[in-house]
């Protein structure tokens, strides 16, 4: 199954039951019929798929099996031949609307999703010869003209939709090019225009300029610029349409109709009077006629060849542009006939004596269709946009959000998401304006629509790869892809994704051994990724931490750990229970990375990771964890509950060593929270008659806490005789424990023993006597000892790991003491710090 943007169609007879009991039933059976016919007959010329015949009414759907970037658009249009091709007797009612909808893979046009049935509603809501639009159609739908309606309720919706009428579809195709932003950029670019058009009014001869780029990234704006700019000149302009063919001449048709002043209200006699006044002879007004379809419609295999209409084009262009210099733009040239693209080429070798500039507007789809286009020319010039600087992209959101104040984190957000290009940002700017209130960047419609169009023409292979890679991530690795869909032709699909600029190779690997590839634009992943159905997606998201565990098991747990916990997401919510062994091999990666991110020090991570654990394998040690994150994160609340709840249950299971380690951190809790001192003692030494016989770091732990209580308890003598205990209880070689962050600190929060689990007691953490022992020492030396904090803190980290601390103390090193020759004074301050 696949995920789709798609637009519904559903029309329907007026009266239809009236119709059948007024005629016999077989004439009211052809009747019908020829309903059904032309119906179907619309809906295929603009691209769409009739899905069903239900009684009277038709249900078609516009983007299955192939989307279209105006899906939209088109089934709008479909819907106003169909209601003016009616005879009157037969009238209809229509209810067009957007939205995502799941199909079947291949060439099934079976739908499903609530864009279906709100097309129903809305067609039972429309009045005869009406064409109602739900709001996700008519934000899509940016070439028809629309009107607001009222009043209209709709069954299953109470509150309520933004619904609207159709007015008008004659309207030109494609998005309105905005022109509230400035222009940005693109200065050399706009140069080399402008110097292209002085070449050709100079030298008298046709100069060919095609402007290569991907869908939004400002072709038009370009070109729009660049003709605000010109003087004393004629511009001609005109765009293929991917629907609708028929007239394959049609851009210029569009030309020669604007020349001539022919409008399309004139009658094919005063419409072709007037191509004969615009013409230089009769034989090129006929000709041009054919092509234009003022005369009849032809194509270039019609009843004239096409050299005879490229002879006619050129004279006509010739004679124009005796007046005065001629631009002639080509707009979408991708979508354009054979017949027309040989024209244009022969516009551009044969003007030899007019100055004359043909300005072509194409995405890289037509070097597919034409590979050597424009090569080999002498007046040949091709410009490739590429997407906008970070800096000039800054610029074009602040012109369109105007007093719109983006939070920094959406304003970083959708430069990350754009990146660059300049449709995506308006098209995103207008829906954060629109919807300001808890507004997040997501993909707008229309740019999904646009790039779903894309990777719907790809051929199935390279289709393939692109929606395998998309849920590895960003970049993605051919082995992966391989792995994922084995019967694929990978290497083939991958170059040929290479050449139509949808993917980039990576030059540095983090799996050696495998070639990684990445998406030029992260929303092409986005979109492909979204076009996988879920079931799939979770199927493929456990396939995938399979091949990665086994090219690299420890390293890249963290990824493992997404790729399981999406696919029990998915499986939770599809099937409404998470298979066991997915469940149970989910928990052990979570935990695994967790445990991972707290040796890190990513303690927000590990937080995660290990709730998420534990919400699908409960166990002691993934609580404890989960509450040592939260009180390495300060959240102490939090931890204080956690690792209470820990220890009820570990002694109700009988786990010293859990009940143990869960005390600890509650006496650490207690000590730092409410400086309770006491407490923390008796929760200390119970911890200690708990782990009594444990040697390692379970037991240090304990014993460096009892260390700190001693010390701020005030007791330097019951914390020295605790901390040589633990000296000797701890392993040896065992790497000692770094002091406590400096920012944290200097935040205002008291210092706290190192957590548990790195290093033995007191490893590392020294400093000078506290409490009542101050006063006297700083008497007995004469003066203030550098060592002595202004307020109590045993953060003075000891150098040298393997030195034992009464040794260092008692070796008279001066420069690292600092507290003169007494040896009481050496001894008090405990060990040498840092130079004070």
């Amino acid at each position: 199954m696949e995920r789709k943007l798609a637009t519904a169609l559903f029309v329907d007879l007026v009266d239809s039951t009236a119709l059948v009991s007024a005629h016999d039933p077989e004439v009211a059976r052809r009747r019908v019929t020829r309903f059904f016919e032309r119906v179907k007959a619309h809906v295929d010329a603009y691209g769409g798929t009739v899905e069903k015949f239900a009684g009277d009414a038709v249900l078609a759907v516009f983007g299955v099996p192939t989307a279209h970037e105006d899906d939209a658009e088109r089934a709008v249009r479909a819907a106003v031949a169909i209601v003016e091709s009616g005879d009157g007797e037969l009238p209809v009612r229509i209810g067009i609307e957007a939205g995502e909808v799941v199909v079947e893979d291949g060439d099934s046009t079976f739908a499903t999703g609530e864009a279906i049935n709100v097309a129903a509603r809305l067609q039972q809501a429309a009045a005869p010869g009406e064409v109602l639009i739900g709001p996700t159609a008519r934000g899509l739908a940016a070439g028809v003209v629309t009107e607001p309606v009222e009043g209209r309720e709709l069954k299953g919706f109470p509150n309520g939709l933004d619904i609207g009428r159709v007015v008008c579809a004659e309207r030109p195709t494609g998005r309105p090019l905005n022109v509230v932003a400035p222009y940005v950029g693109r200065d050399e670019e706009l140069e080399l225009l402008e110097n292209a058009f002085a070449r050709a009014v100079r030298d008298r001869r046709a100069q060919l300029v095609t402007i290569f780029g991907d869908p939004g990234i400002g072709k038009s704006r370009l070109v729009r610029e660049f003709l605000a700019g010109l003087e004393r000149t004629t511009v001609l302009t005109g765009r293929s349409l991917p629907f609708g063919e028929g007239l394959a001449y049609r851009p210029l048709a569009e030309m020669v109709q604007a020349a001539a002043g022919i409008s399309p209200d004139d009658s094919p006699e005063e419409a072709f009077e007037k191509l004969r006044e615009a013409c230089s002879s009769d034989a090129v007004a006929d000709l041009l006629g054919l092509a234009s379809g003022v005369l009849d419609t032809v194509s270039g295999s019609g009843s004239r060849p096409g050299q005879e209409i490229a002879w006619a084009a050129q004279e006509w262009a010739v004679s124009f542009a005796e007046a005065q210099p001629l631009v002639l733009g080509f707009e979408d040239l991708h979508w354009a006939e054979e017949p027309l693209l040989d024209l244009v080429e022969h516009l551009a070798d044969r003007i030899d004596d007019a100055p004359v500039l043909i300005l072509c507007l194409a995405r890289p789809e037509l070097l597919e269709s034409r590979p050597g286009w424009g090569g080999g020319r002498r007046r040949s010039i091709a410009i490739d946009l590429g997407p906008l600087p970070e800096v000039e992209t800054e610029v074009l959101v602040d012109a369109l959000a105007g007093d719109a104040m983006l939070p920094p984190d959406v304003r970083r957000a959708l430069l990350e998401k754009t990146e660059g290009n300049p449709l995506f940002v308006e098209e995103t700017v207008r829906m954060l304006v629109e919807r300001r209130e808890g507004a997040t960047v997501r993909i707008p419609d229309t740019v999904q629509a646009l790039i779903a169009s894309r990777i719907d023409r790809l051929p199935p292979g390279s289709r393939s790869v692109v929606r395998h890679g998309a849920l590895v991530g960003r970049v993605f690795w051919r082995g992966a892809v391989a792995e994922l869909d084995p019967a694929l032709d990978v290497d083939a699909a991958l170059a040929d994704l290479v050449d139509r600029q949808l993917l980039t190779r990576e030059p540095i690997s983090t799996i050696p051994g495998e070639a990684a590839f990445r998406f030029r634009h992260v929303l092409i992943r986005d979109v492909a990724y979204g076009g996988l159905a879920k079931s799939e997606r979770g199927r493929l998201h456990r396939a995938f931490a399979g091949w990665l565990r086994a090219r690299a098991e420890d390293e890249l747990v963290e990824a493992q750990a997404y790729h399981l916990e999406r696919a029990a997401s998915l499986a939770a919510e599809l099937e409404g229970q998470i298979p066991v062994d997915l469940r149970v091999e989910a928990a052990d990666v979570l935990e695994r990375a967790g445990r991972r991110a707290l040796a890190r020090e990513a303690n927000r991570t590990a937080r995660r990771l290990l709730l998420r654990a534990i919400e699908l394998e409960p166990s002691l040690e993934r609580q404890l964890c989960a509450a040592r994150a939260a009180w390495r994160l300060w959240e102490l609340p939090a931890a204080s509950v956690e690792m209470e709840d820990v220890r009820v249950q570990a002694r109700a299971a009988g786990e010293r060593t859990v009940e143990g380690l869960a005390l600890t951190q509650l006496a650490e809790i207690v000590l730092n929270r409410n400086a309770d001192v006491e407490e923390a003692r008796r929760l200390g030494l119970e911890a200690l008659e708990l782990l009594a016989g444990t040697r390692g770091d379970a037991r240090s732990e304990t014993l460096t806490l009892l260390s700190s209580v001693g010390l701020v308890g005030g007791r330097p003598r019951e914390r020295r005789a605790i901390h040589e205990g633990g000296a000797r209880d701890r392993p040896r070689g065992r790497p000692r424990r770094p002091r406590e962050p400096v920012a944290e600190r200097a935040r205002g929060r008291p210092s706290r023993s190192p957590p548990a689990g790195q290093g033995g007691v007191g490893a590392g953490w020294r400093g000078c006597a506290g409490g009542r022992e101050r006063k006297p020492l700083g008497r007995r030396l004469g003066r203030s000892c550098p060592r002595l904090a202004p307020s109590p803190s045993w953060a003075f980290r000891r150098r040298g790991a393997r030195v034992p601390w009464r040794a260092r103390a008692l070796r008279g090193d001066r420069r690292r003491v600092g507290c003169g020759k007494d040896t009481a004074a050496r001894r008090a301050c405990g060990v040498a710090g840092r130079r004070a």
